[in-house]
């Protein structure tokens, strides 16, 4: 009868632990989806803050998102890209409005952008998983890689201000990755403001 009243503790423990484990995750779920809710909602700008190095040679740096207005579901923001006058040429920096939408999905929650005239690739419309979120900024998955230990994942970090909590999130789940530099982009935007326009032919 020992015996099996230890083996019914036990298992009674297992059950326990499996129950906490079960509520932490969809615990945090629901603040990661919250948080990044309040993130893409927040009056303000965002601006792509970090990026794996993986992704330099396929990102632009220079991302930057203004609030525009929020439904009960949906934030309007703008979303433009500055690059030096080199990269671009005579072109304009892309610039368009966007719809935001941030899903309650499993095992992360999602974000998916609509945007009104098409400039932006249409792989923003698909899915992207937030790993981690808090009220100021949210890390997005890009791809997940194999590694020598575990598995990681190419990832990009937006949001207001370059917050120390903000890289903090990546270290778990991230590769190892770079800080934009936001004064310079400034510069960037200001100088692209400043150029004349493109002459017609």
């Amino acid at each position: 009868m020992f015996f099996v009243a230890a083996l019914i503790s036990v298992f009674a423990l297992f059950a326990a632990e499996s129950t906490d484990t079960s509520l932490h995750k969809e615990e945090k779920k629901f603040e990661i989806y919250n948080n990044t809710f309040k993130a893409v909602r927040r009056k303000g700008s965002l601006h792509l803050l970090w990026y794996s190095h993986e992704l330099e040679k396929n990102i632009t740096k220079c991302l930057s998102s203004e609030f525009l207005t929020k439904t009960k579901y949906v934030s309007r923001r703008t979303f433009e890209v500055n690059e030096k006058p080199e990269d671009l040429g005579k072109s304009k920096p892309a610039k368009t409005n966007i719809s935001v939408f941030v899903h309650p999905a499993t095992p992360y929650p999602t974000i998916t952008v609509q945007d009104d005239k098409g400039l932006i690739p249409r792989s923003w419309s698909a899915h992207h998983q937030v790993l981690n979120a808090s009220s100021h900024c949210f890390v997005l998955r890009a791809l997940v890689i194999p590694t020598e230990s575990t598995w990681k994942s190419y990832c990009v970090v937006f949001g207001e201000k370059s917050y120390t909590e903000c890289f903090e999130m990546v270290k778990k789940d991230c590769t190892n990755g770079t800080e934009v530099d936001l004064a310079q982009c400034e510069v960037i935007k200001r100088n692209r403001k400043e150029m004349p326009p493109p002459k017609e032919c």
